[in-house]
């Protein structure tokens, strides 16, 4: 398992936003759920940038294992969660965020080579830097709103 220790510019936000991922995933071990971490988390494993805001943490998990998860968390006070009509699961606590985004709309056919690895001692399951790319490019390419921000993390 690869490790690493990472500020990002929002250090303090991102160690809450660590900490929220942590009881999450004691969540989703309970249901038997193994979510997948793309985007900005995986992204700063890989490039080590430091000088990049990480705002929230998003997850690949099955759209059937959201229900599951509603159903754990709807009684606990401190989270909330707003479902989407876009095969997403939004899930709040404070004002940290993180997404669960259904893998088989968001990671439809890339290959499971994913990565087990640690950052600032919170273990994490994430896409690999091929699958990474792949996904940037087709976000480049289908979200209009997104297009800059995905070009510059391919550069």
């Amino acid at each position: 398992m690869k490790e690493i220790s990472y500020q990002p510019q929002n250090k303090e936000y991102f160690s809450k936003l660590l900490s929220f991922a942590k009881e999450l995933f004691e969540i989703c071990k309970e249901l038997k759920i193994k979510p997948v971490v793309y985007g900005s988390v995986p992204y700063s494993f890989y490039t080590k940038d430091e000088t990049i805001n990480i705002n929230d943490i998003d997850l690949l998990a099955p759209e059937s294992s959201f229900p599951k998860i509603i159903n754990k968390i709807k009684n606990n006070k401190e989270l909330r969660y707003e479902e989407t009509d876009y095969h997403s699961l939004k899930i709040f606590k404070d004002n940290a965020k993180i997404t669960f985004d259904a893998i088989e709309e968001y990671y439809k056919d890339l290959p499971h080579d994913f990565v087990e690895v640690k950052i600032n001692d919170v273990p994490f399951t994430i896409v690999s830097l091929k699958s990474l790319k792949e996904i940037y490019k087709r976000g480049r390419d289908t979200i209009p709103f997104k297009k800059e921000q995905y070009s510059k993390k391919l550069e």
